[in-house]
């Protein structure tokens, strides 16, 4: 049932050195296509990004997302939070 689906990430604006604004947008061939979004978006993953207490840590997602999508490594006092949203709608995956 789509709207028991659920998903918790993160997603980051990236700045680069020069005070460019990075960013990405979707192909053409998938949901929501060709809209812009963050330079990473990372979908929270229990087994490597949970805290001691078993919730979600922001800085292992946005750490462990740039990592993977970027090839950028950072550290936790490298980032910035300037917000904090949720999206409560279904996004259609045709």
């Amino acid at each position: 049932m789509p709207e028991l689906a659920t998903h918790w990430g993160v997603g980051l604006s990236v700045i680069t050195a020069d005070r460019q604004l990075l960013i990405a947008q979707r192909g053409k061939h998938r949901s929501r296509s060709l809209c812009l979004l963050p330079a990473m978006a990372e979908g929270a993953s229990r087994a490597h990004d949970a805290a001691p207490n078993g919730a979600p840590d922001h800085d292992r997602i946005a750490i462990r997302g740039m990592a993977e999508e970027l090839g950028i490594e950072i550290e936790p006092n490298e980032l910035t939070w300037l917000s904090f949203g949720a999206n409560s709608y279904c996004a259609s995956t045709d």
